[in-house]
């Protein structure tokens, strides 16, 4: 049977400071901390994360491993954060992708990644979600390092790179994810992170 697939990613860039306005900048002083290089992957991931959710940590320290930067640990209060966003998109707004507002109950003050992916449709009319890993959330977001220019501090024209500059953003420390799976199947992914990343006039690090 053939069946059609379909994925969207988005992202936030934290307080609305779009990515493209980037400008060089000097690095702040952040504290001594243990590099992702130094963690094991597999140790950081289970620490809290629930069963669902295994794999994302250590697909996040994966591409900041190379970097040199800080292992980010999983949040259950972030995780609660994304869910309730993830909830309100697939109950209120017919699982759009939409990231939180600048203001109001659901205002953003965490960095925020998000994945859409459509329902499996089958040829003989079966619609189901599909089966979702860390890899096939996290990859979209990191392939966009090919579309980020390092000394620019920008996007390549045309091309979005937030995702990717949000993940090693070498100032956060936290993530946590959230998903539903909405009623036509399709399912929303949101990701948040503490401290949030993608200022205006900074590098990521």
């Amino acid at each position: 049977m053939k069946m059609k697939l379909f994925y969207l990613c988005c992202l936030l860039l934290s307080f609305s400071l779009p990515i493209l306005s980037y400008a060089n900048s000097e690095q702040s002083a952040t504290p001594v901390m243990k590099s992702a290089a130094q963690v094991d992957d597999q140790q950081v991931a289970d620490q809290q994360e629930p069963k669902m959710y295994q794999g994302l940590t250590a697909a996040h320290n994966r591409i900041r491993q190379p970097l040199g930067l800080p292992a980010l640990i999983w949040s259950n209060r972030l995780a609660a954060h994304a869910q309730e966003w993830a909830d309100h998109l697939a109950d209120q707004q017919q699982c759009a992708m939409e990231h939180r507002p600048n203001e109001g109950e659901y205002q953003r003050v965490y960095g925020e990644n998000l994945f859409w992916a459509s329902p499996r449709r089958w040829s003989n009319g079966f619609i189901e979600a599909q089966p979702i890993n860390a890899a096939d959330i996290v990859t979209p977001w990191a392939d966009e390092k090919h579309d980020y220019d390092y000394d620019s501090n920008q996007c390549v024209s045309g091309k979005v790179c937030g995702h990717y500059t949000q993940i090693i953003w070498r100032d956060t420390e936290r993530m946590g994810c959230g998903m539903r799976i909405c009623d036509n199947k399709a399912q929303i992914w949101v990701c948040s992170y503490d401290p949030p990343g993608n200022y205006t006039g900074e590098k990521p690090y």
